[in-house]
């Protein structure tokens, strides 16, 4: 009757020892009192202590078969103290347990919600997502979807809105108007033939940006526009038979006279001295430049 504790080795009689079963993580083999421990997992089997481990959040044991882990940080815990996350699957303790904001009864991991960085709430994939530039967490309510970029999202400050049609884009799906200096996309975007600088479609009309319809004579032009008209015309004296401006969001348009349906069109940006867009017009068509 006698037996050998197969972890210590004490020798005891078969009445006082226990015999584990042969699903046991190291099968079957007779343990002492104190080398014996009830495995949660199961049906509170009787195993080894040095085929349990102690479950995380409680004094319970459970055997290396049954063993099971947080998703999160890999530490054992027993049943009654791991739920499946609602979006993954995966088993989560209740100190990496998480809601989403939107869905408060949900049951997700802390890796599973971010905090948004425009109001603090923490949502989940489904209902919050990176932003294309910082790629930063946000809500679904601070993002936006953008026309120029499939499937990507973006937040209030990387992503613009054409003003014609409100349509949301990344900031290089638009570009500011000459004229109005508002956010416009190239789809609402035209290119004025007469000064060569792109231009919203509500602010284009008879084949003409509003600026250069609204011209006007200028009998005094300012010495900075006097500069620009030379680098305009080469360095040569500016011979004109009249000058007539308009000004808009961006800067300054003006045309030159020169005679025989001569005209020199160019923009000068606001404080500026340097021409930016220049097209001459004659009989015989236009060239930029």
């Amino acid at each position: 009757c006698a037996v050998q504790c197969a972890r210590c080795g004490m020798a005891l009689c078969s009445s006082h020892a226990t015999r584990t079963a042969a699903e046991a993580p190291r099968g079957a083999r007779w343990l002492c009192a104190g080398c014996t421990v009830s495995c949660e997992g199961g049906t509170n089997e009787s195993v080894g202590l040095d085929e349990a481990v102690r479950c995380t959040s409680c004094e319970r044991y459970i055997c290396d078969v049954h063993r099971v882990a947080c998703a999160v940080d890999g530490t054992p815990h027993c049943s009654r103290h791991l739920r499946r996350s609602d979006y993954s699957g995966r088993l989560i303790c209740e100190e990496h347990r998480a809601a989403c904001a939107d869905e408060p009864h949900s049951v997700l991991g802390t890796d599973e919600v971010a905090s948004c960085v425009a109001c603090g709430r923490a949502t989940c994939l489904a209902h919050g997502s990176t932003c294309y530039a910082d790629r930063a967490h946000h809500c679904n309510s601070h993002l936006a979807a953008l026309a120029d970029r499939p499937n990507a999202k973006g937040c209030a400050q990387h992503r613009s809105t054409c003003h014609v049609d409100d349509v949301v884009y990344s900031l290089e799906g638009t570009y500011p108007c000459a004229v109005c200096g508002k956010a416009t996309c190239d789809k609402h975007r035209n290119t004025c033939p007469y000064c060569g600088r792109p231009a919203c479609s509500r602010d284009f009309a008879d084949n003409r940006c509003t600026t250069c319809r609204r011209l006007t004579d200028n009998e005094e032009p300012t010495d900075e526009l006097v500069q620009a008209a030379l680098a305009a015309t080469g360095g040569n004296p500016v011979k004109t038979k009249g000058w007539r401006t308009a000004q808009d969001a961006s800067g300054t348009v003006v045309e030159l006279n020169l005679g025989w349906t001569r005209r020199v069109v160019f923009t000068v940006l606001h404080g500026d001295t340097t021409p930016q867009h220049i097209t001459r017009h004659s009989i015989l068509g236009r060239r930029a430049g």
